[in-house]
């Protein structure tokens, strides 16, 4: 499960996964689907000493879905920042926030930030911030 596709480039880190839950069931999508397969097989031929000829083969497969498919996705947590890629502008969500820069320079930094009061806070990284806004 990937917090945030849009920024992520398909990584997740440890600490994001933490972030959603101390539960690994809440790290992955999983889908259960129980299905029943039954196949035919027909093959009529004949054998002459050291040659097989086959004149008429048949396959027929018949799949039966008993169970799904059912899906289970974690649940999104609430999110503590909004980032505007097109005008690279990354609001605050929430009043308790902590954010710090982790690299970049002004106007093209990497920005974290994750709420202060929290047990399990919510941390967010987005990349290529220019401007941080507060609501």
């Amino acid at each position: 499960y990937d917090p945030y596709p849009n920024t992520s480039g398909g990584l997740v880190r440890p600490f994001e996964l933490l972030a959603i839950s101390l539960n690994p069931i809440d790290w992955f999508e999983v889908t259960l689907t129980i299905t029943l397969t039954l196949s035919v097989y027909v093959k009529v031929g004949l054998f002459l000493g050291f040659v097989e000829v086959t004149i008429y083969e048949l396959r027929k497969d018949f799949v039966i879905v008993i169970f799904g498919p059912k899906t289970y996705i974690p649940s999104p947590f609430p999110k503590v920042e909004k980032f505007n890629a097109s005008t690279r502008v990354m609001t605050i969500l929430r009043g308790s926030v902590s954010c710090e820069s982790k690299e970049g320079t002004v106007a093209d930094e990497t920005i974290q930030c994750w709420e202060r009061e929290e047990d399990r806070p919510v941390i967010m990284t987005e990349l290529n911030v220019a401007r941080l806004e507060a609501t």
